[in-house]
């Protein structure tokens, strides 16, 4: 989470742009007559877009990836939390879907979730294998959710990492998302691992972008916030307990 990684993150995402649009160009120094011919189609596939600036980048890396290979391909958009995703794939509505290794096995089967990211894909594959949908190879990038406050705030209360939050969350409000309260990686996970009882008061922001407003406009004092975007001065709170799994990027396809 400190900012070394967070530069990490964007030097892998900037790579993998890259490669997908060199590969997408590699035939330019072919014949002419090489270059205009079109790939044939191979069918239609359809892109599940949930709802933060990171899935939209990777679904349309997704998509130009597979034109590239001759598929006409739509992103489809508005599929915003995995209940609504998850039975999406598995009705066909969609066909490929970005998602993250570790909250997608939480969701699936609760304290399952570990940083071993192998034992992770593997126990995946056989929780899916019976919904109809396949998982494939895990990239290098990831993203975890973050605790994230400002400096202001670190610097008040002497904050390097989540567990100094124990003993001063009953004084600050914290900006999550509406679903935080059930997720064994947030709230939930907070109590368990760090004996955090709760929060001053807990606002529900839907959206990443408006929890990072609200954290700089000082409405809430605390956010959760993905590791990989976080706002200028900001500071992640390290997980010293280790609540966050792996959590590299991985493609679930419809089997």
């Amino acid at each position: 989470m400190r900012s070394s990684r967070k530069r990490n993150r964007v030097v892998v995402v900037i790579a993998v742009v890259s490669l997908v649009f060199a590969a997408c160009g590699k035939d330019n120094n072919k014949s002419s007559s090489a270059t205009t011919a079109k790939p044939t189609n191979k069918g239609s596939l359809t892109i599940a877009l949930t709802d933060f600036p990171e899935q939209d980048i990777v679904a349309n890396i997704y998509a130009e990836a597979l034109r590239a290979k001759g598929y006409t391909v739509t992103v489809k958009p508005g599929l915003s939390t995995r209940e609504i995703l998850q039975p999406a794939l598995q009705s066909g509505q969609v066909d490929v879907a970005a998602e993250y290794v570790g909250s997608w096995l939480e969701y699936l089967q609760k304290g399952s979730a570990t940083s071993d990211l192998d034992a992770s894909l593997t126990k995946l594959r056989g929780l899916v294998k019976d919904k109809g949908l396949t998982v494939l190879d895990a990239a290098d990038a990831y993203d975890a959710n973050a605790i994230v406050v400002t400096k202001a705030t670190a610097d008040k209360y002497k904050l390097t990492k989540i567990s100094d939050l124990k003993t001063v969350a009953s004084q600050l409000t914290f900006g999550a998302t509406p679903e935080c309260e059930q997720r064994p990686l947030c709230l939930i996970g907070l109590k368990e691992k760090y004996g955090i009882a709760g929060f001053k008061k807990v606002e529900p922001i839907a959206k990443e972008p408006l929890r990072k407003q609200a954290l700089t406009d000082g409405n809430v004092q605390v956010a959760l916030l993905f590791s990989s975007s976080l706002p200028d001065g900001a500071v992640a709170l390290d997980d010293d307990q280790h609540l966050q799994p792996a959590e590299n990027l991985v493609p679930v396809v419809r089997t």
